[in-house]
């Protein structure tokens, strides 16, 4: 029911916004066109905004009263905070810039998802950014989020052929910042990732379990490090093993996506008949591979045989089950949120806690 507050608040707005509309949206509640500030809220109260804004911030010389007064008001009127205005007084956003190489690719959706679930438990916010792999588009949106006073940044580098220069930029500004799923080459960082080494490793030797000798490695095109250590991981299984894993199986795609693995897999099946088995560098690689294994008529694993890497929600869902390593995505991102507030807080001891160990997710594809 409309009672004489909600009359005043109507017509204070009726008289300040003459040319702007409004709608009711329930008996007592209205919403403005307007963005309502800090001084209207004072305004209707008959106080200062200096007033206003320590009562909304919880912070002393308001008497209680007063406080939950300008609360309900400010509840009433859908008031929200201006928080970048606040970065600019060099009050904490209680905000984090997160960036991403590809913000399709799904693997760093589950890393997302750990590092907002741990976020969320200390009243901390998220800021997705997609750099599009492309270092350029990385150091504007670096930029970005320093002009935005966030606290800090969660950031898997863009690939850069000698060193990615906006680490350094992060350093310059004196940015607290945590690296997840890729290290910079012979610089030192706090780095959340996978052993990629090892899991290689398991992977080959799965594989090779299996009694699948004759692999074929189908990875990325650029270099990025957990590129090189997933292939050395796989060399040393097969070493170990005493068998020959040649140069020539180990194929490289335009990109990382389906629709580029399939059409790196189609030439392949036409010229090779001499392997059995395929391990993809992750499992959208390996929705590709399996797509064009099928369209050439060969089953899945009776003729060949697919690994990928990751554990993506589909890899159990699709026509053949996929099997994969597991490199503790949801771990990865609660990791590093963890490590990068306590660099906020003043409380980083320069120790990077383990994550769980990758692990083999046996399926129906090998």
């Amino acid at each position: 029911m409309v009672n004489d507050y909600h009359i005043k608040v109507i017509v204070y707005y009726l008289q300040k916004f003459k040319n702007q509309g409004f709608k009711k949206l329930g008996f007592c509640s209205w919403h403005f066109m307007a963005k309502v500030t800090i001084k209207d809220i004072a305004a209707l109260l008959n106080t200062s905004s200096k007033t206003v804004s320590k009562a909304l911030n919880d912070q002393p010389g308001v008497s209680e009263e007063l406080r939950q007064k300008i609360k309900d008001t400010a509840q009433a009127l859908n008031y929200v905070p201006n928080i970048f205005g606040k970065g600019l007084s060099g009050q904490s956003l209680n905000t984090v810039g997160f960036i991403v190489p590809d913000n399709v690719n799904p693997s760093y959706s589950v890393v997302l998802r750990g590092a907002e679930k741990k976020a969320a438990e200390s009243h901390y916010n998220l800021i997705l950014c997609n750099s599009n792999e492309d270092v350029q588009r990385e150091q504007e949106l670096t930029l970005l989020l320093i002009g935005k006073h966030v606290d800090g940044v969660i950031i898997c580098p863009a690939y850069h052929p000698e060193a990615n220069p906006n680490i350094a930029l992060l350093q310059q500004f004196g940015m607290p910042y945590i690296l997840f799923n890729r290290t910079i080459p012979h610089q030192k960082h706090p780095c959340v990732k996978t052993d990629n080494f090892r899991a290689g490793y398991l992977a080959g030797q799965y594989l090779l379990g299996k009694g699948h000798t004759r692999v074929l490695h189908v990875t990325c095109r650029d270099s990025v490090i957990a590129v090189e250590e997933r292939i050395n991981g796989l060399k040393a299984a097969f070493q170990d093993a005493q068998i020959s894993l040649p140069p020539a199986n180990i194929y490289r795609c335009c990109e990382m996506s389906i629709e580029s693995a399939h059409n790196e897999m189609i030439p392949i099946l036409t010229a090779r008949q001499d392997f059995t088995a395929v391990l993809a560098f992750n499992d959208i690689i390996a929705f590709g591979i399996m797509k064009a294994i099928r369209e050439a008529k060969y089953r899945i694993p009776a003729d060949i045989a697919v690994m990928g890497f990751d554990n993506l929600l589909f890899s159990d869902v699709c026509l053949t089950p996929l099997t994969t390593v597991n490199q503790n995505l949801y771990a990865i991102g609660t990791t590093a949120m963890e490590m990068l507030l306590q660099q906020i807080h003043g409380e980083d001891h320069g120790e990077i806690p383990a994550i769980p160990e990758p692990f083999i997710v046996e399926r129906e594809s090998v």
